[in-house]
């Protein structure tokens, strides 16, 4: 995901920020899985319980970077996202 933060100023173009963002999304969603069958085999009675904590918590971490940009956008601007996002 660091790498799709600190290309994405020079990315021109459909090409250039498609290419920015495939490192973004195979690093977001490929850790997900892994997580969750960890989470399964560390306590499987729980795993129910700790599925659904875990995507709470992804939801939540989700709606915190939503407003955390949109803050950004409306107090600074749009060129200061990838620096947010890679802190």
């Amino acid at each position: 995901m660091a790498v799709s933060f600190l290309a994405w100023p020079f990315a021109a173009g459909s090409v250039g920020i498609a290419l920015a963002l495939v490192p973004w999304g195979l690093g977001c969603f490929s850790a997900n899985s892994a997580q969750q069958a960890g989470l399964s085999a560390a306590a499987p009675a729980l795993a129910p319980a700790l599925l659904a904590l875990n995507t709470s918590a992804i939801y939540l971490r989700q709606a915190a970077g939503t407003s955390s940009g949109g803050w950004l956008i409306a107090h600074r601007s749009y060129g200061v996202l990838s620096e947010a996002g890679l802190a």
